[in-house]
């Protein structure tokens, strides 16, 4: 399965996700997981992976005093919640430096990435 996501672009991935939720929604396939006629979403931030080897240039940096540096994927993650705890994730944005990590005093932060979960409300259409 890796190896045919490798091959498909990120964006597409993501329409195609976008695009199965929407017809699930739609055709009302959720319907017993409706709270007063309405989905529950979920958004939360969470780490992806954590770990020396510096997988992207994008990859938020955390510096340990021994000196060691620790890069880090931040993301956030929109799940649609179920009964009894189940969630299926529909859309998840990464917290990723812009600029080379030395140019910044500051790293991306989950905090920033509300206004980009907006994607998220966009189902409900």
């Amino acid at each position: 399965m890796a190896g045919l996501l490798e091959q498909i672009p990120t964006s597409e991935v993501e329409a195609v996700l976008t695009d199965t939720m929407k017809r699930l929604l739609r055709n009302r396939r959720f319907a017993n997981w409706m709270v007063q006629h309405r989905y529950l979403i979920a958004i939360d931030g969470t780490l992806k992976w954590s770990g020396i080897v510096q997988h992207a240039e994008e990859m938020l940096q955390k510096h340990e005093a021994n000196g060691t540096t620790i890069y880090q994927g931040y993301g956030v993650e929109a799940v649609l919640v179920g009964p009894q705890g189940i969630t299926v994730p529909f859309l998840t944005e990464f917290c990723a430096n812009s600029e080379a990590p030395a140019e910044k005093t500051k790293q991306d932060s989950l905090r920033h990435e509300g206004p980009r979960m907006e994607r998220a409300r966009r189902l409900e259409a």
